[in-house]
């Protein structure tokens, strides 16, 4: 590859890099896929809060798997641009287990990791 042919080829690419650059920043886009659940709230009967580091992503339960030890979640929701991270927020949502979590540990299964439950007592 001559000289020539290498720069106009560097800045080709640097040129597409830009653009995409500029076009996400000036259309806010937004992706959607697997994220962690960061926190969770248990409660009597079974209902669970479960907390995503997502601002307005509409975050919507993908894989739950109960078993004696454990209950398995994954989380799909949109996230924001790259840059601007819109408003500075938590998304939260509920899903209902067949058990109530009691003593069982919460995973994350997009991050492979324990969920830091906090037990709510409806108890006045």
């Amino acid at each position: 590859m001559t000289e020539r042919l290498r720069f106009s080829v560097g800045v080709a690419l640097a040129v597409a890099a830009i653009a995409l650059l500029f076009w996400v920043a000036l259309t806010e886009a937004r992706w959607r896929g697997g994220v962690d659940v960061v926190g969770a709230e248990s409660y009597s009967g079974g209902r669970v809060i479960l907390e995503v580091n997502t601002c307005h992503g509409e975050p919507e339960l993908s894989h739950l798997e109960e078993s004696g030890r454990t209950v398995e979640v994954a989380v799909v929701s949109s996230w924001g641009s790259l840059f601007f991270g819109g408003d500075d927020c938590l998304d939260a949502f509920e899903i209902q287990l067949r058990d109530p979590l009691g003593d069982r540990v919460l995973i994350d299964l997009h991050s492979g990791k324990r969920v830091r439950v906090v037990q709510i007592d409806p108890s006045p």
